[in-house]
């Protein structure tokens, strides 16, 4: 966890790190000028009086907006009531201290009467927020002039949920949160995005059949069990601008929201539905070429059935738009690395498509170049056999749908970990869900520039 100093930072340093700074390169973040960091100053404390101790677990985050409609279709009345998740997924509190003009001033409240000290510590956290942060993002986003290759604009424009990428702190909250059932997942899934900038109306009826045209709006969609209950597929789509004269073209990134009834289901799959959401997140106000589909499905681990029905929803012409698939599956393994699934010849079928499999290698490659020895992303070829992943559904349409799973190996780490009582927050590696996070941010980034479409075809490992 980054210091309370730097955490400001953390997504400019994030981004710029994916940004290849060599003259001419083509990138996602391209053009993003590069300067010295902007680091808070540091705020004597010693003066300030000692607060109570947070439970063990809890950090000082606002809690969940509890206007935000349920699902009205899951049984839960009362979320906030039930489930601890409910106070971690919050807006992104940053680490920032509050300004050095304002110490007096804070100082002052906590050590009045009766004070509530962390309202007010978390008021100064805010305030200090909102204008040291939104400095740094002025100083080293400019806009690019129209025209310019590929035309990405970073949005200064406020959306209803958080601005910009998620901070450590909320990340690693979010997947703290693990819910326990599954249609508290659901609901959960619904409320990131919607903190991520997602627009969600629980009045709308159940999507039969997915939209890509709907920006920003949370679709939901049945998917009903052999024993009569219904989950349910959510998924978000950012819209993208193709070139004049160019298709549109549709990158899906997903993972599977459900869990085993053993353990915890914080690695299978939690690790994965939350990476999709900060995805999100992170590229909902980017100008993109390509549009993106941002799902987690419903009952993976009774045979892949949401992605299955999530791909036989689509019309034809629907899913001839789909240039690939990226599904995030167990990631983020204490003592594991990042791996995308490249399974060993003649040991089963292979689970990812050797087109992305060498569009990932090569964006890693890419974005190293532009990063210090100890800031390298690290994505390795690794087999998993045994398994299966929801990146397969995409792979068995006909014509194929190139697709890829990012998962945590190696193997024997897997299968000690997923599906019993080892599947909890303790099994959790939060460097490496972040050097997962900033892969797939590259990968994203290195697929704007490199159109799976114009791929010399090169079949499965």
């Amino acid at each position: 966890m980054e210091t309370l100093r730097r955490a400001s930072a953390s997504f400019i340093a994030a981004v710029l790190a994916l940004s290849p700074l060599n003259a001419g390169a083509v990138s996602l973040y391209d053009g993003i000028k590069t300067r010295p960091a902007v680091v808070a100053p540091v705020v004597p404390t010693q003066n300030l009086p000692v607060l109570p101790q947070l439970p063990t677990g809890l950090s000082p985050i606002t809690t969940l907006d509890a206007s935000i409609p349920q699902l009205p279709t899951l049984p839960v009345e009362n979320f906030a009531a039930i489930s601890p998740a409910a106070q971690l997924i919050a807006p992104a509190v940053q680490q920032t201290p509050a300004p050095l003009a304002s110490l007096e001033s804070t100082s002052a409240k906590l050590e009045a009467p009766g004070a509530n000290q962390a309202a007010t510590l978390d008021a100064t956290f805010d305030a200090g927020i909102a204008s040291h942060v939104g400095d740094a993002i002025s100083e080293y986003f400019g806009v690019l002039a129209p025209g310019d290759e590929p035309g990405v604009v970073v949005s200064k424009k406020k959306t209803s949920g958080t601005q910009g990428a998620p901070t450590d702190l909320e990340m690693e909250n979010n997947v703290k949160a693990s819910p326990k059932t599954n249609p508290e997942r659901e609901q959960i899934a619904i409320r990131m995005f919607q903190k991520g900038g997602a627009k969600y109306d629980p009045a709308a009826s159940a999507a039969k059949q997915p939209d890509f045209n709907r920006d920003g709006e949370v679709q939901v969609q049945e998917v009903p069990g052999q024993d009569g209950s219904v989950s349910h597929n959510i998924f978000v789509v950012k819209k993208g601008t193709p070139k004049p004269g160019q298709k549109e073209r549709i990158i899906v990134i997903t993972s599977h929201n459900d869990k085993v009834e053993v353990g915890d289901g914080v690695i299978d799959n939690w690790t994965g539905t939350t990476m999709v959401s900060h995805l999100y997140q992170s590229i909902k106000d980017v100008k993109t070429e390509a549009t993106y589909v941002f799902a987690t499905f419903a009952r993976e681990e009774e045979g892949l059935v949401g992605s299955k029905r999530f791909l036989r929803s689509l019309t034809p012409d629907q899913r001839a738009l789909i240039e690939g698939n990226i599904n995030y599956d167990t990631i983020a393994i204490k003592g594991g690395d990042t791996n995308s699934w490249d399974n060993d010849p003649g040991q089963g079928e292979n689970h990812s498509d050797e087109v992305l499999l060498a569009a990932a290698d090569a964006a890693v490659a890419q974005a190293n170049k532009s990063r210090g020895p100890s800031e390298q992303l690290v994505l390795n070829r690794a087999h998993l056999n045994g398994g299966d992943a929801d990146s397969s559904s995409f792979r068995w349409q006909r014509p194929p749908i190139p697709g890829m799973t990012i998962f945590s190996g190696p193997e024997d780490l897997v299968f000690s970990i997923i599906h019993s009582a080892a599947d909890n927050i303790g099994a959790f590696d939060f460097a490496l869900y972040k050097n997962t996070y900033l892969v797939a941010l590259a990968l994203i980034s290195w697929l704007e520039a490199h159109p799976l479409a114009h791929a010399s075809p090169v079949g499965n490992a």
